[in-house]
This record gives C-alpha cells, structure tokens and sequence, in this order.
C-alpha cells in the first residue's frame, strides 16, 4: 500500500471519528462547560495538524471565513448576559473554528464515496446501540433517553440517500431498497423522532420525483393522505399519536388552555405546545431589543424569572435556531447568520449546474446536493434548540460549497 493511500486511510478515519463522535452521549460536567469525546478528538486533531505543519499544505476556502462574523456576534453578545456565559461560548466558538480548520483542510485527503459509506455504516451501528439500549431498559418506543443520539435517526436516514446517489442501482435491487425504506420508516416512527420522519419522507420525494414540480406536489398529496389513513387505522395507541402529531406539527394545540390551567389535554403533544408557547413568547422579547437582541442564552434565563410558574416542559429554550437568532441576537445577528446560508446556496448552485452542464452529474444527484441536503439541514436547525450541533451544521453549510468544488475538479483533472 503505497503512502498516499495510507495517508488517505488515515484521514478517513479520522474524519469519520470525529463526526461519529457528536453522537456518542458520553459527559464529563466541569464547573464552567461539558467535555464531550467530539470536544477532545477536535481538540487532538487540530493540534496535530498544526504541529504537523506538512500535513496542511493547501489554501483555507472562502466557506471557512464566512462563519466568522456571526460565531464573533454571537459570543461578544453573551458578555451582556454574564462573564461566565461569555467565557463557555467563547470556548465553543473556539471549538467550532477549530473544526471548522480541520474540516476545511481535509477535502483533499479524503475519499469522498468511502466517507459517506463508513458514515452510513457507523450511524447504522449506533443507532441499533440506542434502540438496544432502550429495549433493555424496557422502552420498547420512544428512543429519547439518550439525548445527544436523538440527531442518529435523522442522520441514518441523509447518509442512507447520500449513498444511494454515489452508486448505480440496478432493477434487480430497486425492490430490496424500497424494503429498506419500509423498515427504516417503521424505525424512526418508534424512535417519536419527528424530525427524523419529516426528513425520511422528504429525501424519498425528492429521490423518487428528482425534484419535479408536478410530480412533488403530486407526491406530497399521496404522502399526506397516506398518513392521514394509517393515524386513523393503526390500532396502536403510541404510533397514531406520532402520526397525528407529525400531521399537526405546526398547529399550537390548546396552548392557552394549558397556559391557564397547567393541564395537557390528550389530543395534545407536549412537543407542539412547548413550540407554540415558545414562538409567542420569544415575539415579545423580540421587539425589546430588535437591532442586537437580548444576549446569547438570555432567553431561557428571561423565562425562568418571569414565568417560572409554568409547568416545567414550557421552561426550555426556543427550539429553532431561526427564531432563537433573532430573539438573541437580534437583526445583526439573524442577517449574519443567514448570509452564510445564502452565499453557501449561490455557490453550490453554479458549481451543480457546471458540474452537470459537463455531464458530471445527473438531474437526481443535483436534487438531492442542492434541495435535499439544504432542506433537511435546515430542519433540523429549525426544530432543535441551540447547541454545538447546530454550530457544526453552519460549519457544513458553510464549507459544502468548498468540497463539492474540489470534488468535481479533480474529477475533471482525472
């Protein structure tokens, strides 16, 4: 095996790790912040390319640099907040620089095909990890115990159709794949993950219509009824609930009632109600401080000492990262913050149409880089509360432009 091939390996693993390792719910709580195995592998692998100067020859991208004024707003705004506050996410923002730095310089030293495969792979092996876990702690539904694994069923299901659009599917293999796809979605319906199922049932619209107008409003038609006919005659208490509220998912419930009485009506989930009472609430503090918000985590702080009489599942923090920016750091910070997603969305789209202009690509691939990977992303950040994996999805967004661009050159060299 010759060097460059060893050095290809090792960079493989390398980056793999370090991707695994945000799922891995291991915590070492310190005073200040908590230490997690992503935070020491990105900490090891930075000083290690540093040190080893020869191992970064190449030029940082532009993606690199886009991150950097909103990742500064954003921890400069949490010194009016407190100086403990400023100091745990100036360290993350560190963090995030860091990998970012490591992300960026290893576009060129890995093989793009093997890393979607090890990452499909090891997310699989994870998963049946949590699922088993659940199961012999006698949750047979319902796999959130395990907080820092929830993101493994979304993930599961966007590395399943990267790989799918890296190989050549013959017709001896098209049922086996819809199969699969009938088992991961009775997966992530146990899992309670909605997100997860949001982002299955996208990726399989846009897998099987390539993006088409016609054909996804037709899809989208099927799928919903189709949902609609299994809430209402699945005889399974736990898994019509899940339905119901994925149908539901933008409707508050009885918020008001709840708000009034401390009582959860059945018809209504926690995850809405919590989402309602939160958009409502973050529009008043909002309009305090439009221009640079309220200070990075100020919002939960803010809730807890004027509502701390509230049932405890409201006191939590807004779980969009769309609607917590502005709240926090205001129309500074949400413009910061979405010029990385616009420029990121600019670029890929001229390199996508290059690439197939070219013959690189084919219509289905360029839907899924440009449409899929983009929605399901932003789902994500759009229904999870703020944390280092939603810093870790700027940073892809940010650099995706990057290695697609290396990716099609160096085919075009070949």
């Amino acid at each position: 095996m010759t060097k460059d091939l060893l050095n290809i390996k090792k960079y493989n693993i390398i980056f793999v790790a370090l991707i695994l390792s945000v799922f891995i719910h291991i915590r070492f709580v310190t005073q200040l912040v908590i230490i997690r195995p992503f935070d020491f592998i990105t900490v090891i692998t930075f000083l290690y390319l540093i040190f080893k100067k020869e191992e970064v020859k190449e030029k940082i991208n532009p993606g690199f640099y886009y991150i950097f004024p909103f990742l500064i707003f954003h921890s400069f705004s949490a010194l009016f907040v407190s100086t403990d506050n400023f100091l745990r996410e100036t360290l993350q923002v560190i963090l995030i620089i860091m990998f970012a730095f490591i992300i960026s310089g290893f576009k060129s030293k890995i093989n793009y095909k093997k890393i979607i495969y090890y990452l499909l792979i090891g997310s699989v092996f994870l998963m049946t990890f949590v699922i088993v876990w659940h199961i012999r702690n006698n949750i047979w539904v319902g796999w959130k115990q395990l907080p820092d694994t929830r993101l493994l069923f979304t993930t599961v299901a966007i590395f399943l159709f990267a790989y799918l659009n890296t190989i050549e599917i013959s017709q001896k293999h098209k049922f086996k794949i819809i199969i699969m796809f009938i088992g991961l979605f009775s997966i992530l319906l146990l899992s309670g993950e909605r997100k997860a199922l949001l982002v299955f049932l996208f990726l399989i619209l846009m897998y099987y219509t390539y993006g088409f107008p016609l054909r996804t409003i037709i899809a989208l038609v099927v799928t919903y009824w189709i949902l609609v006919f299994l809430a209402n005659t699945i005889d399974n208490v736990y898994v019509a609930r899940i339905l119901n509220s994925l149908l539901k998912i933008t409707e508050g419930g009885n918020i008001d009632f709840t708000l009034q009485t401390g009582i959860v009506k059945a018809e209504d989930s926690y995850s809405n109600l919590q989402r309602a009472f939160a958009f409502d609430i973050s529009k008043e503090y909002f309009l305090r401080n439009p221009i640079i918000g309220i200070g990075t985590n100020n919002f939960i702080l803010t809730l807890n000492n004027e509502h701390h009489y509230l049932p405890d599942f409201l006191m939590v923090g807004i779980h969009n990262e769309f609607f917590r920016i502005p709240v926090e750091n205001g129309l500074v910070g949400i413009f910061l913050y979405l010029m990385i997603w616009y420029k990121s969305w600019i670029r890929t789209k001229e390199t996508l149409m290059d690439a197939k202009k070219n013959g690189l690509i084919n219509d289905r691939q360029v839907v899924f880089l440009l449409y899929a990977i983009y929605f399901t992303l932003a789902v994500y950040v759009g229904t999870e509360a703020s944390s280092t994996r939603s810093f870790l999805i700027l940073v892809f967004i940010s650099l995706f432009p990057d290695y697609i661009i290396y990716y099609f050159k160096s085919r075009v060299s070949k």
